[in-house]
Formats: C-alpha cells, structure tokens, sequence
C-alpha cells in the first residue's frame, strides 16, 4: 500500500488496505450527502427567497455533518462497477410525499457518479455528477468531489449550485489521522442573487465560518459553529442570533431500500453484499476476496465488450 503512494497519485487506482474499506459503495454513500432532513422540511411552503437560501445552506452543510471523523478505519467506500445502479426513497408521512434517490456508475476510468434525487409532490430535485478526484502529497490524502450539482425548487423557478470543498485526511503515515472538511463551500442561486461562500477552517477542530450576501453583494448574515455539532446564523443588520442547524436535533425519515434479495443483479447493496458482510463481521480476508471476485468479474465483462466492439450506454442517465 505505501509503496503505492507517491505524490499527486490518484486514490481510485490504489488498492487500498481491507480495514479502510467502508462496508457500503460510493452511490450509496452518495445517498447519505443527498438525505432530506428537518432543514428543508417545510422549504416549499416558504414565500421569502432569503429563508429559502438559508434553508438550502443548512441542509447542505447539515449532510456533510458526519464526514469529520478521527482514524482511517471504515472510511473509503466501494468503487462502484461500471453501470451499478443505487436506488432508495424516504417516506414523509404520505403515501404521495416519497423522496426517491437514484444513482448510476456512468464511467469506470475515470470513475464518475451520477445521480438525482426527487420529490414530486414537493417539486424538490437534487441532481449532479460526481468525479472523485483524489491525490496523495507526501502524510496526507485530499479528496476532491469534483463535478456538478444542482437544487431545483420547482415551485419557486429556482436553482442552486452547489460547490463542495475538499476533504483531507491528515498524518496518513505517522502521527494521529485525522480526516476534516477544509477550504470553501459555495452556493448560489441565480434566480434571487443570494449566494454564500462558508470557509472550513483546516486543523481548526470543524469550525466554519462566512456569510451570506445579497444580489448586490452586501453581507445579510454571519455563519459559525461547528459542522459535527451545531451551527448558528447572525443577521447582519440586526445582530440577532439563532441556530442553523443542531445536530442533536437533526431529524430525517427512515431510509428504505429493497431486501438485496428482491435487488437487480447491478444494484448496489447486491453486487458487494458478500464484501460488506465480511466486513461488517470483520472477516477481512474474505472481504478483500469478495472484493477481489467483483472487480475481476468487471474486468470480464469490459473484456467482452471490447472485444465485441461495445461501448457502454449509461440506464438512467
């Protein structure tokens, strides 16, 4: 494994120790980033733009709560085979109120994700692509999730864009690892003018800090606090305070996903069960040869089609 890592090497064609392997693929790990909270809970019934942004930066920031974490164990995700497939949904009391979430491997060299997740009933839509672009520079690993993402509030004829910062893991080789989110998160809504940049200040125990501005570029509030615990929002005008989001009180619906039984071949949960249950049992040479038998399976079947003169066509997307 170290003899693997050399500067600027991306992460994607390493093959990593087995204790690493977190027991669930990236599309799945997507889903987590893309689950709807009590932030957005009422967001469609919101008639000011300035609450709506507010709630779409909580909800944003909110979802990447559980990334700042010490150690390495249990931390980077399956690499999805091509044309694997990811579905789930949240219920939100409804039978009619379903947020589903859909997430497809479009491309395996280089690795690129795509997904969307919708409500129709609340005319939400959370889409992107994902292209992990991950490096190694001498005792630390920088991931960035590199692509595009959107929020569509129907309703409203609103869009937000969405740029995520970097994620590093520190002291990779000696010392205590440490893996936090650093630099800038950045959201903008075109249709409003809104826009935030939040800067997560590295080495600084998840604190972030930045403001929200107008179309005009004026600050309209301050943002602080800690993205594992809680974080609070100031108008700047009025110096009143209040709570962004608390991560104690953070509330979400129940994820469903079908028994793995029920699942398509492709489908995530079914392609790495017998790998995720080794792990999950700590059985961590089974695992990598679970692994291992997916991968070379792959391998197999580009062969194939290569050799039939096929190119692959995405399902979803």
């Amino acid at each position: 494994f170290l003899k693997q890592l050399t500067p600027q090497t991306e992460l994607w064609r390493i093959s990593v120790p087995t204790y690493i392997l977190q027991p669930l693929s990236l599309l799945e790990k997507i889903s987590h980033y893309s689950s709807p909270n009590n932030t957005i809970e009422k967001i469609n019934e919101e008639e000011s733009a300035e609450k709506r942004f507010i709630s779409i930066l909580a909800w944003v920031i909110s979802n990447w709560r559980t990334i700042p974490r010490a150690g390495m164990q249990q931390s980077k995700p399956f690499n999805p085979v091509l044309g694997e497939i990811f579905k789930c949904e949240w219920n939100h009391g409804a039978a009619d109120d379903n947020t589903k979430f859909l997430g497809e491997q479009v491309s395996h060299h280089p690795p690129v994700s795509a997904f969307c997740c919708h409500n129709e009933k609340r005319q939400f839509t959370y889409t992107g692509y994902v292209f992990p672009v991950t490096s190694f520079s001498w005792n630390s690993v920088t991931t960035l999730m590199d692509g595009e993402f959107k929020i569509d509030l129907g309703k409203f004829n609103e869009e937000y864009i969405v740029n995520h910062p970097p994620v590093s893991v520190s002291n990779v080789l000696w010392g205590n690892t440490v893996i936090e989110i650093y630099d800038y998160l950045k959201i903008k809504c075109p249709q409003s003018g809104f826009y935030a940049d939040i800067y997560f200040d590295y080495g600084k125990d998840n604190y972030l800090s930045g403001y929200i501005y107008d179309a005009e570029g004026y600050k309209k509030h301050w943002i602080e606090g800690k993205v594992n615990q809680s974080v609070q929002i100031q108008n700047y005008s009025t110096s009143e305070k209040s709570t962004l989001y608390d991560v104690a009180t953070l509330t979400r619906p129940t994820k469903i996903i079908k028994p793995v039984a029920e699942q398509e071949p492709r489908e995530s949960r079914r392609n790495w069960h017998k790998a995720v249950h080794a792990l999950k049992n700590e059985k961590f040479e089974d695992a990598q040869l679970e692994k291992h038998i997916v991968e070379e399976r792959e391998r197999a079947f580009r062969k194939e089609r290569a050799e039939a003169g096929l190119t692959w066509t995405p399902k979803y997307f």
